[in-house]
């Protein structure tokens, strides 16, 4: 996806306990992460592992990725580890801009890493930009000894001459690796085995999906088959994303199957990041991380992590509210909120990710502060079926009031039409329409807009991403 300025990360203390000792009301484990919640290191800190992958080595799991903490371009590339996938160490900065002077002038995306059993090195590729344009569309390489770094730039390039953008690594189970990239123009899936000890092009063996333009390619290989999930290019804008498979990497187009969709029409507004096993076994379950990016302010982007399974040979994704991290296999689990009734949460646009908040005068606006009081809301069941929104700050009630019809806080449910109902917006429960009951309209993002602070109000109901909403726990 594309890259723009953000501003400075937001301070959020109160979420630090989401993942050191939280009990997450309704599933019966303590601790986790919410799905598309903050995610916070072990000193408190927004995790920065965007677009990124992880590496089990030894009694660690290691997680890399962009750190946008100061927006974009991205010029340092985060190191995490973890032994229970759930409580994430930093460990600094794996390649930063004191590898290389070119790395003060570039865009640093996408990094994957393996480690070479013959060199004994971990060998980090990923995708270069210049820092104010994508002209370039190279491929880079850097190593290290250790997993977390300091990683040696040895370069970056294009393979073979092709434009690079979004890559991926895959090691297959001959040993061989393969660098996945987006190529002309994205057009083109361009695949490229490595060399034996992984840092260098040794040939180009395949391009799939010609001319269907996919990036964010994220590939994992069950019993005989190779499984790609990829994204369509739509910038920040969250799109389908498909899956497909075929014997091997190398195998001709004619054996692969279809792209086919994978999830929600938005990927439950997230893009594909990598793929990881949930143990060490031979044929293991597998874990799908995802970036759910916020392009107004990079830097609180958000994750998910969520299980791809089988159902009748196909693949699947289905949401889950909980990521529940072990040190023993399998690695992860999930859980579901069997209700939001009666629970304290916040109100994210499909459209922007953007929140439901209330200023004093009682406008409603998309914000994206986490510690912003106004943006906690109760959804509350009525004796008669419908739902009341009640804000946590004053206590109002979501409706029209009586007299002037605008939307705002109500003192009580009795100074106007405070009753909504919610309709599912797809088929996975992971958003819904809120429908004012007595006027019929549906709350709206209004113009489509994805900027801080447009306005929210009532308009007539469409199928349409800024009239879709879905909630999030707050704590």
């Amino acid at each position: 996806m594309k890259h723009g300025t953000i501003a400075s990360i937001r301070p959020c203390s109160y979420c630090f306990a989401l993942i050191t000792s939280l009990l997450l009301s309704g599933t019966g484990q303590a601790g986790g992460l919410v799905n598309g919640a903050p995610w916070f290191d072990t000193d408190g800190h927004l995790i920065q592992a965007h677009g990124g992958s992880m590496l089990r080595v030894g009694e660690y799991t290691y997680w890399f990725g962009e750190d946008k903490s100061q927006g974009a371009p991205t010029q340092a590339i985060s190191c995490y580890r973890s032994r229970d996938h759930e409580h994430w160490e930093f460990r600094g900065h794996a390649l930063d801009a004191s590898a290389a002077t070119i790395i003060q002038e570039s865009n640093l995306e996408r990094p994957k890493v393996l480690f070479n059993k013959k060199t004994q090195l971990f060998v980090m590729w990923l995708h270069r930009e210049a820092k104010d344009n994508y002209a370039p569309a190279e491929a880079a390489v850097a190593v290290a000894e250790q997993p977390e770094g300091p990683y040696r730039w040895l370069r970056s390039f294009r393979p073979l001459q092709q434009m690079s953008r979004d890559v991926t690594l895959f090691l297959e189970e001959d040993g061989r690796a393969y660098l996945l990239s987006a190529a002309r123009d994205n057009n083109d899936l361009n695949v490229y085995r490595l060399t034996a000890d992984f840092q260098d092009i040794e040939a180009q063996v395949n391009t799939l999906f010609a001319g269907k333009s996919r990036e964010a390619p994220a590939v994992f290989r069950s019993h005989d088959r190779v499984y790609l999930v990829t994204s369509g290019c739509t910038g920040w804008t969250p799109n389908q994303a498909m899956v497909a498979s075929g014997p091997s990497l190398e195998a001709p187009n004619q054996s692969w199957s279809p792209l086919t969709p994978l999830g929600s029409p938005s990927t439950f507004n997230a893009q594909s990041a990598f793929v990881m096993p949930s143990s060490n076994d031979p044929n293991p379950e597998y874990v799908l991380f995802l970036d759910r990016w916020i392009a107004q302010d990079l830097s609180s982007s958000r994750y998910l992590a969520l299980p791809l399974r089988f159902k009748d040979s196909a693949l699947t994704l289905e949401f889950q509210d909980f990521v529940y991290g072990q040190s023993a296999a399998p690695y992860w689990n999930f859980s579901k909120t069997p209700s939001w009734e009666g629970k304290r949460i916040r109100l994210h646009s499909v459209q922007s990710n953007l929140q439901l908040s209330v200023q004093d005068s009682g406008e409603l606006l998309q914000n994206s502060g986490t510690d912003d009081p106004s943006a906690i809301w109760t959804l509350i069941r009525t004796d008669s079926g419908d739902w009341q929104i009640q804000n946590n700050k004053n206590q109002g009630f979501l409706g029209l009031r009586t007299g002037d019809g605008k939307l705002t806080l109500l003192d009580s449910p009795s100074q106007g039409s405070s009753a909504w109902t919610l309709q599912a917006a797809d088929q996975h429960g992971f958003a819904f329409h809120l429908i004012h009951k007595q006027s019929g309209l549906a709350l709206d993002v209004l113009e489509g807009s994805t900027r801080l602070g447009a306005k929210v109000d009532l308009y007539r109901p469409h199928d349409t991403w800024n009239q879709k909403w879905y909630p999030l726990p707050a704590f």
